[in-house]
């Protein structure tokens, strides 16, 4: 089997999700294509690692995307990960932790 591209993964993501009654489709379906699928693409879903989401949140901070919009786009990324492995279309999960940018930042939210 070859590996499935980043922009494939995420088109069928949004497709089972709509199978399975998900949330926020709307909300993630505009994330994934305003900027995920421009930033990540055509590469193989199984080579994205955790420097290259290091990589995405800092090319969002850049563009002046506030940190819960930042956060928000890595939540989207993570489920997909998620729902990757559990579809088959990952081994196993190759980001099990993306860091927030609050961790970054040193931005810490109140209680």
């Amino acid at each position: 089997m070859l590996p499935i591209s980043f922009k494939e993964a995420a088109c069928q993501y949004l497709g089972n999700l709509e199978l399975e009654n998900g949330r926020n489709i709307k909300g993630k379906t505009q994330q994934i294509y305003q900027e995920l699928i421009s930033y990540f693409g055509e590469m193989p879903l199984v080579d994205i690692n955790r420097f290259d989401v290091e990589r995405f949140k800092r090319y969002l901070l850049k563009t002046n995307r506030s940190e819960a919009t930042v956060n928000r786009y890595l939540a989207v990324l993570s489920q997909l990960f998620h729902k990757a492995v559990e579809w088959g279309w990952l081994d196993k999960l190759l980001l099990e932790y993306v860091q927030e940018t609050t961790k970054l930042t040193g931005y810490k939210k109140m209680p």
